[in-house]
């Protein structure tokens, strides 16, 4: 089944940018917090969110978009690079977790926040049309990517 692809460029452009807004306002939730307990609760709900969407929506991506990108001589190298992004993702959600310091959280969420933001707009700009202009039905990987995300 071929979906409409320009549809599809869009229906992924707002999830993205809809996950960037969610990690910007915790991220501001990090800076604002006035109190030590206060602190280690705004950033429980950061690294849950990391934890619980984030994460998820990587390790769905790689199965799907990734591994069909890999497929593409062309692609090999961004998929890659964006492969490494998720580790760094990944590698900053810990830092973030394990931090003993103010400083440590903040620059850890902002450092998360900034290759998440780049991250989601390479997709979008590269990879996504990339594949569509590959003739790939990214429509259908797009519900392959639902359905692993729903059976987690």
């Amino acid at each position: 089944m071929t979906h409409n692809m320009a549809g599809i460029e869009a229906e992924i452009e707002r999830h993205h940018a809809s996950m960037v807004r969610k990690l910007k306002e915790l991220a501001v939730q990090v800076l604002d917090a006035g109190d030590p307990d206060d602190l280690n609760r705004v950033r429980a709900n950061f690294v849950d969110y990391v934890d619980e969407e984030l994460l998820p929506h990587a390790a769905a991506e790689e199965l799907t978009l990734y591994n069909r990108g890999a497929q593409e001589p062309s692609l090999t190298i961004l998929v890659a690079s964006m492969i490494r992004e998720h580790e760094i993702l990944r590698d900053l959600r810990n830092a973030v977790h394990q931090a003993t310091s103010l400083t440590q959280i903040r620059q850890g969420t902002g450092a998360l926040v900034g290759v998440f933001e780049t991250h989601a707009a390479k997709e979008n700009e590269f990879l996504v049309p990339a594949l569509i202009a590959a003739g790939v039905d990214v429509g259908a990987l797009l519900g392959t990517m639902r359905h692993e995300l729903a059976g987690r």
